[in-house]
């Protein structure tokens, strides 16, 4: 999948951070900023296919893969998010794989098989309650997280560490990805609080579904109170 250097919707996602959590396995209360963005069709439909397997039909194709968004290719994760409806033997919140894709006049038809360690087609049953909710491959690209002294008060701030992790889809393990230091200082009238950035050249890419999250290692009270900001980051 190809993924445009810019364009895309500003997606900024924060979270502020007022307790201590001072593993650095990603372990303990970790504060989600972003989760990494989907694309979604309510268009969807589905047919009897050739050897009975289950065909989907997507029209406006370009809103799903094209060159600003990025490309859905054979073998990428579909999910069907409708809450009622659907063809008998599908499930929703499932993960199915793109097979046998076609395109023409920008309406895509393909293959549902199963996300399996032997994938099989689907055979047909009955279309179901048309149209569908498709959920495709997507995600978020990152260039700036900032760590921010939000406290209220004019005070020092003590010396710390923010620390920042990601979670793939599906997964509950957190994983570290960088570690920025903190250091003491005292906000007052004419100083600024506490500032820190983590910058990714080329981008930081969040995958659909992925959360990006944060800690800081100090909480001793409320002068420690940390916000931390994801900037300049696009959906695809």
């Amino acid at each position: 999948m190809k993924f445009p250097n810019f364009g895309g919707s500003i997606n900024l996602g924060q979270v502020v951070l007022a307790a201590a959590n001072t593993a650095t396995d990603g372990s303990g209360t970790i504060g989600v900023i972003l989760t990494g963005a989907g694309k979604f069709t309510n268009l969807a439909t589905f047919s009897l296919g050739t050897n009975s397997k289950i065909l989907c039909t997507v029209p406006n194709w370009d809103m799903i893969s094209s060159e600003i968004v990025g490309y859905v290719k054979n073998g990428d994760i579909v999910t069907i998010t409708t809450t009622a409806g659907i063809p008998t033997g599908l499930a929703i919140t499932t993960d199915y794989i793109i097979s046998g894709l076609s395109v023409s006049a920008n309406s895509a038809t393909f293959f549902l098989v199963n996300n399996a360690l032997a994938p099989a087609t689907i055979a047909y049953t009955d279309a179901g309650t048309a149209p569908h909710v498709l959920r495709f491959p997507g995600g978020t690209r990152v260039d700036e997280i900032n760590f921010i002294n939000s406290q209220l008060t004019a005070a020092a701030s003590g010396a710390n560490v923010g620390k920042l992790f990601m979670k793939p889809r599906n997964s509950s393990t957190w994983f570290p990805i960088r570690e920025v230091a903190l250091p003491t200082l005292t906000r007052s009238t004419t100083v600024i609080g506490n500032r820190q950035t983590i910058t990714f050249t080329g981008g930081l890419f969040v995958p659909e579904g992925a959360q990006l999250g944060a800690t800081i290692a100090v909480w001793a009270s409320a002068v420690d109170t940390t916000t931390v900001y994801a900037v300049q980051a696009s959906n695809f």
